[in-house]
């Protein structure tokens, strides 16, 4: 049995979507493996996220981490990030919808790159 765990990490800027995949399989670090970047939507997210997997032959990941280049708020049950420049809302569960991942994340993209830092 393939005990490769994917996960499909993804940064949304004004203009472009750019993802990947890591490919987690017990390793300290994952394999990534960089997906086709895609004109930033308009409207909603998950037809993108939906056409990124197709393109790599998956349905879905064990995990999505979009960092996005706007201010999330954080609600009861639910987070939103809305970008002005792509008219794009980003929704914490429409993450999971779309990927069917079990586990999801939306931050800031700057939060993300701060996060990284030693």
């Amino acid at each position: 049995m393939d005990s490769t765990r994917v996960a499909l990490v993804a940064d949304v800027g004004g203009t472009e979507l750019h993802a990947a995949l890591a490919h987690m399989n017990g390793d300290a670090r994952p394999h990534l493996q960089a997906l086709r970047p895609l004109p930033t939507p308009n409207g909603r997210l998950q037809p993108a996220l939906s056409e990124q997997l197709q393109n790599a032959g998956l349905q879905s990941v064990n995990a999505c981490a979009v960092a996005a280049a706007g201010r999330v708020v954080r609600l009861p049950e639910r987070s939103v990030v809305r970008m002005g420049s792509s008219q794009l809302t980003i929704e914490l569960n429409d993450l999971s919808m779309a990927t069917g991942a079990s586990r999801v994340m939306l931050v800031n993209d700057l939060a993300a790159v701060a996060a990284a830092l030693p």
